[in-house]
């Protein structure tokens, strides 16, 4: 709690990502969202379920864990409420001043929501990244596949057919093949170096067995060959 903003203060349940240089707390997006399912105990791998409540923001210093996810979890409703999509400043030195639709936050305030009983409060922002997330997906990798498939888990969205692509698909296609689907690799042919590993006794007796069974041939050869010419008038 420590770093939780006190209800009724702006930005009221947000998480900061750490103190600044005067003690005060900045609402952090990614923090909030974090902390949320931190404090509630549970991963990104979010089941879907229906909404339960509407979220709010108890005051208090001694708030238990439920408490604070709850408050997180108000201020990501309550900004997405204001707009489907979580923004991030402009990096300094950037160009462009205005602020940016952060892709990866978004689907996180998403799972964060509905693993704290909010659901419906993110259903306009799982349309959004559905109609505007594919490019950012494609560019940003494996992550961003993963993270819009948490999403979609977790509001009960299809994740093989988000906005017409299928993210379970495009993942799978960065390598290395999932577990289920890997082929064997083939048998290598032909003579193999020796490892090294074998003894010089373990390779005279190997030779040993091939001689011992070129010698039980040739026995079993000789004893055909007198029986035959026994039988002959």
């Amino acid at each position: 709690q420590a770093l939780a903003v006190p209800c009724g203060k702006e930005d009221g349940g947000a998480f900061a990502y750490q103190p600044g240089k005067k003690g005060e707390l900045v609402a952090n997006n990614d923090a909030s969202a974090a902390a949320v399912l931190g404090l509630l105990g549970k991963g990104m791998a979010v089941g879907d379920a229906n909404a339960v409540k509407d979220p709010v923001c108890t005051k208090g210093d001694d708030l238990t864990a439920e408490q604070s996810a709850q408050n997180g979890a108000h201020y990501l409703a309550a900004t997405l409420a204001a707009s489907p999509y979580l923004e991030q400043p402009p990096m300094p030195g950037a160009e462009d001043a205005e602020p940016q639709p952060d892709f990866g936050n978004t689907a996180d305030a998403v799972v964060s929501l509905a693993a704290s009983g909010h659901k419906d409060k993110a259903t306009a922002s799982v349309k959004w990244l559905e109609k505007n997330a594919g490019t950012w997906a494609k560019q940003g990798g494996p992550a961003a596949s993963a993270q819009l498939i948490f999403a979609a888990h977790a509001t009960g969205a299809d994740a093989r057919d988000f906005g017409g692509t299928d993210l379970v698909k495009q993942l799978n296609a960065t390598g290395p093949s999932p577990a289920a689907t890997a082929l064997p690799s083939p048998t290598p042919s032909g003579p193999q170096p020796s490892s090294g590993t074998e003894s010089d006794d373990g390779g005279l007796g190997l030779w040993w067995l091939v001689g011992i069974g070129l010698l039980f041939g040739a026995g079993i050869g000789f004893l055909l060959s007198m029986r035959r010419k026994k039988q002959q008038p």
